[in-house]
């Protein structure tokens, strides 16, 4: 997307047109106008190339979060979806007609079959036919007017869904589809307990309907479970724990309205899964948390609803996060968002997001002169973020690595995230009892960050293996495909030591002061036919076999794993669940449980023995 300037707007004055990418991480130093800029966008005193009348979303880190919610009622609903339907005949019912027109009245009903047969709305459908037809929708709901207004909202997803066109929409259909949604900025959801509530009365209605025409003979309209699911999809309350559940951070679930009355009312409440007792508002997370619980309900919001912005500004929203936390919003960016066809300019001044980021997304702005957007590499925006302060590998959690390896001489195991080192540390502990661990293990956040640490290692004055060339350090990785990847593409550990995958295989440089190592394949057939071949030829980036794998078969952790199905016959063995909840039942594990780590410990040895004989 080209990024063209119209006009000056407080900091930002005339510079060259850029091509940025769909997804673009904007850095520099403070007071070179990252912010101005995504104002002007916002005001369109800057545009991108074919998004001239585009619909803009603009954010920073004050309002990214959801509010504390009310109680809601069905009364107080009902009302609601009447005044919405009044709403509809006054402001929007006059320009349905025009919609219409732009659809060819040859091939209507035939749109109807399709929208019939696929379960689809005619906005979803996605025929080029139809173009006329949206963007005669998005120009009415995209005016100053219909912008932010609750009703409009909610409107626009009912016509959305609609498998025909507005024009012919009745009062009970209307109310059957329309859901109270609220948007901050026409974007993110909030009320998320008054949608659940809402789901929940026309849930407990349309059984109540059923039971009527049974036992009383009434001849109510009523669905079917499956019917009731394809109009109003699952259960609101359970897709977002769902979504909840794949946020290693957040350790929360949304309050289940299930039997509760459906005459009371409803207020959203987030239960902590370790004390179910407890019982949050919005306002008393973290604000950290809170940003999380914002991405939750984008996500939400991307299952449920088609109204996304054509642009989406985020100011320095991940200000608050810490880096585990932001790779989770990066992967929203990379898999809601961008998949959506929003365009995404995030302004950031965390080295961690600039780490996480892909690299051809990374910008950077200028204070002055006519290229005052560049493209730049990470290593590039890294020094300008950090100069006069830190160096590169001094930043974010490269700054506790670096700590942490100052207070310590022991040889360094790096792990893909912190429930690595935690089973490999129960581990050594219940195979070795009476034996201090002969190593430090340093935890990263992915095997991603890991590789990139090992493959700087012999960057100047900021490569860990110049810094640290007193001791061994290793590299562990899943046997999978992001942890083959990354092993793999660590070019100058070109030595390879040991090439059977039952021991693990392991690679290291010249110096044999830096090993990478996959995690060895356990003698168990399920397991071994997920990475290995055969003799020792493996699947290479096709393998999966990831640390808790190595527990699969103990009765204790079987409600962690999953034998399915693969396409072309055969069965995968997966892991299930959070990984933090697994590394703590680990540590009830007897001694037996933990054989497959030996081939591992037995390899670190022989590097540490090694060491010691130079």
């Amino acid at each position: 997307m080209e990024l063209t300037f119209k006009q000056n707007h407080i900091s930002i004055t005339k510079f060259n047109s850029i091509e940025l990418s769909d997804f673009t991480v904007l850095t520099g130093v403070n007071g070179s106008g990252k912010s101005h800029l995504l104002s002007a966008i916002e005001k369109r005193k800057c545009t991108l190339r074919n998004l001239e009348y585009a619909s803009i979303v603009h954010f920073n880190y004050e309002n990214f979060k959801l509010e504390n919610e009310s109680a809601f009622n069905a009364e107080q609903i009902k009302k609601e979806t009447t005044a919405a339907w009044i709403f509809y005949q006054q402001q929007v019912k006059p320009h349905t007609p025009n919609w219409k027109k732009q659809i060819d009245e040859n091939l209507y009903p035939k749109l109807k079959e399709e929208c019939k047969d696929e379960s689809k709305g005619l906005w979803e459908l996605g025929k080029s036919t139809l173009k006329g037809y949206r963007e005669s929708i998005k120009g009415l709901f995209n005016n100053n007017k219909m912008k932010g207004n609750a009703q409009a909202q909610g409107i626009l997803s009912v016509v959305k869904k609609l498998p025909y066109s507005a024009d012919e929409i009745k009062e009970d259909d209307f109310s059957s589809l329309y859901k109270p949604y609220m948007f901050k900025n026409d974007f993110l959801p909030m009320q998320l307990g008054k949608v659940i509530w809402d789901y929940y009365v026309k849930y407990q209605q349309n059984r109540f309907y059923h039971y009527e025409n049974s036992e009383n003979g009434k001849n109510y309209s009523v669905l079917s479970e499956s019917e009731f699911v394809e109009a109003h999809g699952r259960k609101p309350w359970d897709v977002i724990n769902e979504i909840m559940d794949e946020f290693d951070n957040l350790e929360y679930r949304v309050s289940s309205p299930e039997g509760s009355d459906y005459f009371s009312h409803y207020q959203l409440k987030l239960e902590h899964t370790r004390n179910p007792e407890l019982k949050l508002d919005f306002a008393n997370l973290s604000s950290g948390e809170r940003v999380l619980m914002a991405l939750v309900a984008s996500i939400y919001k991307s299952t449920s609803d088609n109204h996304f912005p054509d642009i989406l500004l985020l100011d320095e929203v991940d200000a608050s996060l810490h880096p585990s936390m932001m790779k989770n919003m990066l992967g929203v960016i990379q898999n809601i968002f961008l998949k959506k066809n929003i365009k995404v300019i995030l302004v950031s001044h965390s080295p961690s997001t600039i780490a996480l980021s892909p690299e051809e997304s990374i910008f950077i702005m200028n204070k002055s002169g006519e290229n005052r957007i560049e493209k730049r590499s990470k290593k590039e925006a890294l020094s300008i973020l950090t100069e006069g302060f830190a160096t590169l590998n001094d930043i974010e959690p490269g700054l506790s690595i670096n700590y942490n390896l100052s207070k310590t001489n022991l040889p360094i195991l790096f792990t893909e995230g912190i429930t690595d080192k935690i089973i490999i540390e129960t581990a050594w502990s219940r195979l070795y009892p009476s034996d201090e661990m002969p190593f430090f293990i340093q935890d990263c956040f992915d095997a991603s960050f890991l590789a990139n640490l090992f493959s700087r290692g012999n960057d100047g004055q900021d490569g860990i293996f110049t810094n640290y060339n007193d001791r061994p350090l290793i590299a562990l990785f899943d046997f999978d495909n992001e942890g083959f990847n990354s092993w793999n593409r660590l070019s100058q550990l070109s030595s390879e030591v040991e090439q059977d995958p039952r021991k693990g295989l392991r690679r290291c440089n010249e110096q044999l002061n830096a090993h990478a190592i996959l995690l060895p394949v356990p003698s168990q057939e399920k397991l071994e036919n997920q990475v290995i071949k055969s003799g020792n030829e493996t699947f290479k980036d096709k393998s999966n076999l990831s640390i808790e794998l190595l527990f699969y078969g103990n009765p204790s952790l079987s409600q962690h794993f999953s034998v399915e199905p693969i396409l072309g016959g055969g069965e995968l063995v997966v892991f299930k669940g959070k990984k933090r909840d697994f590394s703590a039942k680990v540590g009830s594990l007897d001694v037996n449980s933990f054989t497959a780590f030996l081939p591992l410990f037995e390899q670190i040895q022989e590097i540490v023995k090694a060491h010691k004989a130079n």
